[in-house]
């Protein structure tokens, strides 16, 4: 069945392969097949006289929830399903603004980062990391510096190291992040952020002073 949903040959046989899974797979096992097609981009003719989606998007419509052509999967089964949904969401909006950017020219070789990671004993989770190589099609091999293991990754599982944040909550997580470098601070390193502050301090601690003074509060000035 694996072999089946990775085919290069045509679209079409990795979508008949997950037609059938979700007709006639064990629940238990659905997810773990579906998430092998997750980031595949390619593109398949679906439904005549509508435009063409990917593999990963037709995928993803035959896992909502209350679609009623499809048997049903049990509520704590689909809890899980949804969840792990909500992140591949967040991976494809992640790689959007990546190159939006023009951020994967700082994942480089070399280059400290943080990277999801999950297996069999442990949920998908942020793990500090360095790149070893970027691979074609925004790929890349990356070393988890906490516990050494060496994976590959795509751009949607990649973020700058000081950006450490709970997976599946990106968006609740926003308004903690006033702080966070920017990408240019990034390569300059956390020095540069810091001077940078300081003198966004100054600043506000001149204007501070000014506005007590035209306000007539500040006897030292007053005097003057």
């Amino acid at each position: 069945m694996e072999q089946m949903l990775v085919h290069p040959d045509s679209p079409f046989i990795i979508g008949v392969g997950l037609l059938y899974l979700r007709y006639a797979a064990d629940p238990n096992v659905l997810w773990s097949y579906f998430k092998l097609v997750m980031d595949n981009e390619t593109a398949i003719q679906v439904e005549q006289r509508k435009s063409p989606t990917t593999i990963a998007k037709f995928a993803r419509s035959l896992l909502e929830p209350g679609n009623r052509q499809f048997p049903r999967v049990p509520a704590r089964i689909n809890e899980t399903i949804q969840k792990n949904l909500r992140v591949e969401e967040e991976k494809e909006r992640r790689k959007e603004r990546h190159l939006s950017r023009g951020n994967d020219r700082y994942f480089t070789r070399g280059a400290e980062v943080i990277g999801l990671y999950e297996d069999e004993e442990n949920p998908i989770e942020w793990y500090n990391a360095i790149i070893m190589e970027a691979l074609p099609d925004f790929r890349y091999t990356v070393k988890y510096t906490e516990y050494g293991n060496v994976e590959t990754i795509g751009l949607g599982e990649i973020d700058f190291s000081d950006k450490r944040r709970t997976v599946g909550n990106e968006e609740a997580s926003k308004g903690h992040r006033k702080r966070d470098y920017c990408e240019a601070d990034y390569q300059r390193g956390p020095g540069r952020a810091n001077e940078n502050e300081r003198r966004g301090h100054a600043r506000n601690s001149d204007g501070d002073s000014r506005r007590t003074y035209e306000r007539g509060y500040d006897d030292k000035r007053r005097r003057y």
